[in-house]
């Protein structure tokens, strides 16, 4: 697994907070740039974790609702 630098994460945010607000007109929280990054590159965001563990709370967080959104989607396809 790949350790990031510091720089190499604040560059990652910059470029997620610029794809997801093209126009500047509105700030993210951590927890959505954390969101993003985590459905645009999840293996990256675990890398992320692993070099700064105070994210490993948005990571339990992010893999609960993606286990429960696939569990709802499973309950849905069933009653189809």
């Amino acid at each position: 697994m790949r350790s990031l630098s510091t720089r190499q994460i604040h560059r990652r945010l910059e470029k997620l907070s610029a794809r997801i607000r093209p126009n500047q007109n509105r700030s993210f929280t951590l927890e959505e740039l954390c969101w993003e990054y985590w459905r645009l590159d999840r293996s990256g965001f675990r890398a992320l974790v692993s070099r700064f563990p105070e994210f490993s709370v948005f990571l339990s967080i992010f893999e609960r609702e993606d286990a429960e959104r696939q569990g709802s989607r499973a309950l849905n396809r069933r009653q189809a």
